[in-house]
């Protein structure tokens, strides 16, 4: 008996060992395959040249330009980066958070909600459309952001309108996606008890799907900020304004030290955002391991105290969605029409 199972321990060792070398195997002629594709010349990289040439250019980002006419320019198009990242973030929470709804699986597909529900054409018509909404967030998945931002520059023109728009669509395929996993992750045992008391399927959503599943998604939302950060600063190379669009225009004038200047901004941007993000994402997961006598015991705000906050939020959202493009005068531009008469048939 000792002897039979050594045997098939040594085998099933065998065998992973066997699968281990394999994929190395593979792995490492894929490698070469791609690497002889891409042509890629480690010789031209570690050339005497390509030195020089990089000290040149890294020995002309100093001095950084401190001037206080560019720090102005500076901190105008920080200000925009950011608030086209939080109009983008809001915008794709708007556009992802109803797509998440319909993409669910426990919804509308399959389940314990579906199961118990009576067939029908209706169900039938929602199990379609859901299947239907999760073709359209792998659609708007495999379009790089920064595709869409070269779209809506064409569409709508220079400056971050483009880039909040482009964004915005972008990272609503990938809210959608990921809000929807969240959803079909939920406990369905409280999904199960509210629809034995008749409840429909927007009230399993608010009042059991979303209680359950709040904390996790407002981390990814947080963290769906973050990357909005970083790209509104890339799409700004396409002409979508901001910090990246600074940029370009310094590289373009050969004003290498402008450009470290802006680099260096962008570095403490990001501080900050990870920073400010971190910081409420471990409140809100605290906030989640507490207990209800737990919440009792914390202080809450006042009353006149959350009014002043809700009017400071209120204002920064009008802000940010000001600063990123949503003006009479950008949206009022002649010739936008045209040129989404002429960009959707091409697109369609």
């Amino acid at each position: 008996m000792n002897s039979t199972a050594s045997a098939n321990v040594a085998a099933s060792s065998g065998h992973r060992l066997t699968l281990m070398r394999l994929t190395i195997a593979v792995t490492s002629v894929a490698f070469v395959i791609s690497w002889h594709v891409i042509g890629v010349n480690l010789g031209s990289i570690f050339s005497l040249q390509t030195a020089t040439d990089l000290w040149k250019f890294v020995a002309s980002l100093f001095p950084p330009d401190f001037s206080p006419a560019f720090l102005r320019t500076v901190f105008a198009a920080t200000c925009q980066t950011f608030a086209t990242a939080i109009a983008a973030t809001i915008l794709s929470i708007g556009l992802g958070f109803p797509l998440a709804v319909f993409a669910s699986a426990n919804l509308w597909r399959h389940g314990i909600l579906v199961e118990a529900g009576q067939p029908s054409a209706s169900a039938a018509v929602l199990s379609a459309m859901s299947r239907l909404t999760r073709a359209v967030l792998g659609f708007v998945r495999a379009v790089p952001d920064i595709l869409w931002a070269i779209l809506f520059v064409t569409m709508v023109g220079l400056g971050p309108l483009a880039g909040t728009l482009a964004l915005a669509v972008a990272y609503s395929g990938l809210i959608g996606q990921v809000f929807s996993d969240v959803f079909d992750a939920a406990d369905l045992q409280p999904l199960e008890a509210l629809q034995s008391t008749g409840a429909t399927r927007l009230q399993i959503l608010f009042r059991g799907m979303l209680p359950q599943c709040l904390a996790p998604l407002t981390a990814y939302a947080l963290y769906s900020f973050e990357c909005c950060v970083r790209a509104a600063s890339v799409l700004g190379l396409v002409g979508a304004g901001g910090i990246g669009y600074e940029i370009g225009v310094s590289m373009r004038l050969f004003e290498y030290g402008q450009v470290f200047t802006l680099i260096l901004t962008f570095i403490g941007l990001m501080a900050i955002t990870d920073a400010m993000s971190r910081f409420l994402r471990g409140r809100i997961n605290r906030r989640s391991l507490k207990t209800a006598t737990d919440l009792r015991t914390v202080r809450k705000p006042g009353r006149l105290g959350r009014f002043w906050f809700r009017v400071a939020l209120l204002i920064g959202l009008g802000c940010s969605f000001y600063l990123s493009g949503f003006t009479l005068e950008v949206l009022d531009q002649q010739g936008k029409e045209s040129n989404v008469s002429d960009i959707v048939p091409v697109a369609v």
